[in-house]
């Protein structure tokens, strides 16, 4: 199966996984010490709380937490989208993933397995690719239409990134030199 998929049990840790959940998660060890999905990905909220996974005050906001918890509890859940910040190497690193859940009968096998979540990494689907044709004096973009439109635009458009704006320091003394002189 060309998805990562974990079976875990009512207090949502791992119990079993397939070949490609251990390369996509990293080091995976079944053991009887607890881990869940957030433990897995090595998610900052996770790794910042001695219990891991489900001890952090926005674990509960988690899609992934709440897919697991409907899963656990008779529902299913088909592609929701969860941005995770992740440690990788010795990096943070941004992945998305689209995360199914359903429940496991019981009986159905181990006795200890209550839900399947099913795992897959779009991350690579969130990054613009490509050449992007950039206009070098007032850096529009032409886009697959052939029309020019603001940077800003354009990559909302195309990514599910969005924008606020401000102003750097070099900007405000450039267009507000009374203003700049006040800021320290």
């Amino acid at each position: 199966m060309p998805v990562a998929v974990i079976a875990i049990d009512a207090a949502r840790n791992l119990r079993a996984a397939n070949g490609l959940a251990k390369n996509l998660l990293g080091t995976l060890e079944i053991s009887e010490t607890p881990r869940g999905p957030g433990d897995l990905l090595n998610c900052l909220n996770a790794i910042a709380q001695p219990e891991g996974c489900g001890h952090s005050d926005r674990c509960h906001a988690c899609t992934m937490w709440q897919s697991a918890e409907a899963a656990i509890a008779g529902s299913h859940v088909s592609q929701r989208e969860v941005h995770v910040r992740t440690w990788v190497g010795q990096q943070v690193v941004e992945r998305v993933f689209l995360i199914s859940a359903g429940p496991l009968p019981q009986g159905a096998l181990d006795t200890q397995i209550r839900a399947l979540l099913v795992i897959e990494d779009v991350t690579h689907l969130h990054r613009l690719r490509g050449i992007i044709p950039i206009c070098a004096q007032c850096k529009k973009i032409r886009n697959d239409a052939q029309a020019w439109q603001a940077v800003e635009k354009y990559i909302e458009d195309n990514t599910y990134a969005s924008f606020t704006h401000s102003m750097c320091p070099t900007c405000v003394a450039t267009l507000y030199p009374s203003r700049s002189q006040q800021t320290p």
